[in-house]
């Protein structure tokens, strides 16, 4: 998907349906503009979203003029192009800032419908500046500035049904915008939004945020209410309702981590079933996929065992882990090719954490191999990060200063870890690693669970934590150093009765 000025083929939506996801810039297409029944024809140059024969969402040239397409394919295209319509006009008649329509009406060719809006350039998602820094502090400033534009659109009985940073853009002067009228929901015009439903949509935004920011929701519900005049929203009310969509929108996403979609590509056969991340699914990746043992042991051996051997390979030019989970024998097989393999679950667990903004070696690919449905040897194929592990970091000079901001960082991920019903089951400071910036990053996830009985939880996060001070038995100084922070989670942990 690339930029260009050239012009490209006249394609059709059938055409644009067909091509699935392999639908290539710079493209034509013509559709008849309902104001002025004049045949209109536009120059696609860069795709930014694409729901394959649904939706295609692009910059676009029309009559020398930049502008946002957004293509309806198929028999829902109507519904859809009304609804897009219906949400922009809402948006305008409530005085927020948002495109402006220029044209729309039926595809040339085909079954579909075409929405033309002004391109507004010189704008930046919210999402895409809070990507760009890393400091609380600033992340902090783009909610507050976003939560008064929210009050307002509440206030006018406006709601997005999928709220995100996304949605919200900013231009050079500081003036914001709210994109995607599809997901614009309307009340009677002038009515503002039921408290039920102002909580619920205003935990769908913090719920996307990491948890560690659950603490700031205080301050930037005092920002909300002072832009409303209606009833206060209540901090704890809405943080009880944050932690439900949270638990919704990962249950939701952990749905599609098997599934081919716009994230992963997923091959299914009688032999094996693999997922990748789509965006590294180039041939030559595939061809590993296809046979990881041939790399197997062409680089650096970083953990032989009967149960799993860890090679360090480099694969289309990129140095990968490649964790492979052995079958030991007939009986290890037998019991084994039930259940879903350690490497399915580790996938599903590296994708929950980073769904709960926790830290670990992005998972990039997961294969199995099967006879039917009956699951053999497996593999996990990880980003490698290069760093010590917590045992070995310890031991290092000069890092005796650097203990309280581990403790912190150690306080939060067992916090989420409890507030989440999550458990680790093999808390070895092996698997803790240490970065450049003393972040913690989590790896060895097979045992990991997420408990939904709570004295379930209890038990194994109690566990956890006496695995986890074990690992200093022979270290007294760092025995007392993390000791506190132990006794502290088991308070938490009994607060949980």
């Amino acid at each position: 998907m690339t930029s260009t000025t050239s012009l490209g083929p006249m394609l059709s939506i059938n055409d644009l349906v067909e091509a699935n996801r392999d639908v290539r810039c710079p493209f034509r297409i013509g559709f008849q503009d309902v104001d002025s029944t004049a045949l209109i024809q536009l120059n696609c140059e860069y795709i930014f979203r694409l729901l394959p024969k649904k939706r295609l969402v692009c910059r676009a040239n029309m009559n020398d003029r930049q502008v946002l397409v957004k293509l309806f394919m198929g028999s829902n295209a109507d519904k859809y192009l009304q609804r897009e319509l219906r949400g922009v006009i809402a948006l305008q008649q409530a005085g927020l800032h948002t495109a402006d329509i220029i044209a729309h009406g039926p595809a040339a060719q085909g079954i579909g419908q075409v929405l033309v809006l002004s391109y507004l350039s010189g704008t930046k998602s919210l999402q895409a500046q809070w990507d760009n820094i890393s400091d609380q502090l600033s992340r902090l400033s783009i909610l507050r500035r976003v939560m008064p534009l929210i009050a307002d659109m509440h206030a006018a009985g406006l709601k997005q049904n999928d709220i995100h940073l996304n949605n919200f853009l900013t231009d050079k002067q500081g003036k914001l915008f709210v994109v995607d009228g599809d997901g614009v929901e309307t009340t009677e015009q002038g009515v503002s939004l039921t408290e039920s439903e102002i909580i619920d949509n205003l935990a769908l935004l913090f719920a996307q945020l990491p948890p560690e920011y659950d603490d700031f929701v205080s301050e930037l519900i005092t920002v909300y209410n002072v832009r409303t005049s209606r009833s206060k929203v209540e901090t704890e009310v809405l943080l009880s309702r944050v932690k439900f969509r949270r638990h919704w929108r990962l249950q939701r996403y952990l749905k599609k981590i098997y599934r081919d979609c716009t994230e992963f590509v997923v091959n299914h056969g009688w032999q094996h079933f693999y997922v990748t991340r789509r965006e590294l699914a180039t041939k030559e990746w595939l061809e590993f996929l296809a046979n990881p043992e041939a790399y197997m042991g062409t680089g650096k051996r970083l953990k032989s065992g009967n149960t799993a051997t860890v090679d360090l390979v480099e694969v289309a030019g990129r140095q990968v882990v490649v964790k492979r989970y052995n079958i030991k024998n007939w009986q290890h097989r037998l019991s084994r090719c039930w259940r879903p393999s350690r490497a399915w679950l580790s996938w599903r667990n590296g994708y929950m954490l980073t769904m709960l903004g926790i830290s670990t070696p992005q998972p990039l690919a997961m294969i199995e191999e099967r006879c039917c449905y009956l699951r053999g040897r497996a593999y996990l194929i990880l980003d490698y990060i290069a760093a010590p592990d917590l045992l070995n970091w310890t031991q290092q000079e000069g890092v005796q200063e650097q203990l309280p901001v581990i403790k912190s960082q150690l306080e939060k991920l067992f916090s989420i870890w409890l507030n989440n019903g999550i458990s680790h089951g093999d808390l070895k400071g092996n698997n803790l690693l240490v970065n450049e910036k003393i972040d913690i990053q989590v790896i060895d996830l097979d045992a990991m669970q997420m408990h939904s009985n709570q004295q379930q939880l209890q038990h194994y996060f109690r566990k956890d934590m006496q695995r986890f001070l074990r690992n200093w038995t022979d270290t007294p100084d760092l025995c007392a150093t993390f000791e506190p922070l132990v006794q502290h989670m088991n308070a938490q942990i009994e607060q949980l009765k």
